[in-house]
């Protein structure tokens, strides 16, 4: 018990201290050091499962790839009604949970040279 004290419980302290935003009191110190275990038991599991999918979809889910990778005899055009004519509509926000996924998602596009930045109205 001794040996407990002084070696793992000042290194679980270190962990909680870290992770924790404000300081814990010693009362709640093991119930944070569960939590702190369950976090990363979660995050464990959700990394096995991440794997797994990209295993199973890897087909589907495959790098971008860049636009002198891409054919060049396939051709799209659209036609627009009038070309002057300016569309207006209400933007729609993104909730903040997606804004780093969207993020990530517009550079690989950007970089693959599939899309580019628009100033237009």
């Amino acid at each position: 018990m001794k040996e407990l004290k002084s070696t793992v419980l000042p290194f679980l302290r270190s962990i909680v201290d870290r992770l924790s935003p404000k300081p814990i009191s010693a009362n709640s110190f093991l119930a944070a050091v569960g939590v702190c275990v369950e976090q990363l038991a979660s995050t464990a599991a959700l990394g096995k499962l991440d794997a797994e999918f990209k295993e199973r979809l890897a087909d589907r889910c495959s790098e971008l790839p860049h636009t002198d990778d891409l054919p060049t005899d396939v051709y799209h055009r659209v036609k627009l009604k009038d070309a002057n004519k300016v569309v207006a509509c209400k933007g729609y926000g993104c909730p903040h949970k997606y804004k780093e996924a969207w993020g990530i998602l517009i550079q690989q596009h950007l970089d693959a040279g599939q899309i580019r930045p628009s100033n237009s109205p």
